[in-house]
This record gives structure tokens, sequence and C-alpha cells, in this order.
């Protein structure tokens, strides 16, 4: 027989559930109803691996939320930076939280000395 470009050489395709890993995977979904049963009575008999197998999947991660602290915008950098010190000691910050706000503070200076390097240029460059 020759094989035509295109064309199956089984129309019908593959039986269903022919493959063992398809079979395995149906077998559990039909026995978990029983198989949760199961673990949460292990679970309630002080079984921790079961409990905590039962917690993985019932209970989301809990994720590091940082607490806010209000630093001020009207005042000087100096100031926002002591108040960062500050909020930090009290705990109300963490301290990777405020390294970032450190940085940010840091950065933002640079900013602002550029800009008057820049605006004393352009004075000096019209004196002349």
């Amino acid at each position: 027989m020759t094989w035509i470009r295109g064309q199956s050489g089984n129309a019908a395709g593959r039986p269903p559930s022919t493959n063992a890993h398809t079979e395995l995977k149906q077998a559990i979904a039909d026995s978990m109803p029983d198989i949760i049963l199961a673990l949460i009575d292990r679970a309630k008999d002080g079984d921790v691996p079961a409990a905590v197998a039962l917690m993985s999947k019932v209970i989301p991660n809990i994720k590091p939320v940082a607490p806010t602290a209000v630093i001020p915008i009207g005042e000087s950098l100096a100031d926002q930076g002591q108040r960062v010190l500050y909020e930090t000691l009290r705990g109300n910050i963490s301290s990777d939280t405020a390294a970032q706000l450190m940085a940010s503070l840091a950065a933002q200076s640079k900013i602002i000395e550029i800009n008057e390097l820049e605006v004393r240029l352009t004075l000096l460059e019209q004196q002349r």
C-alpha cells in the first residue's frame, strides 16, 4: 500500500483510552473522592503529611505583605531619609523596603543635582 502525502493511514485515529497513562489518570479521577476522604481521616488522626497535603491544595500560600509607612513628600530628601530610618527602627517598614526607599531617594537626589547643574550651565551660557 502506498502512502499518499497529506492523508492519514488511520482515518479513524487512535481509539480512546488505549494508553496506560490515560487509564491511570482516569482510575485516579474515579477514586478521588475516596482518596480525599481517606486523607481527611488520616489528617484528623494526626498524620501531619496528610494534613499538609490537604492544606497545600486548599489554603493558598501566604505571601508577605510589607506594611505601609507614610513618608511626607513635601519634606527635603534628607528629612525623607530620616523618616525612612525612623520608620525602619520602629518596625513599621522592613529593612529591605527601607533599602529600596533609600535607593529611590538617592536616585532622586541625582536627578535634582543634574537638573540644578543644567539650570546653572544654561545661565552661564546666557551670560556670555
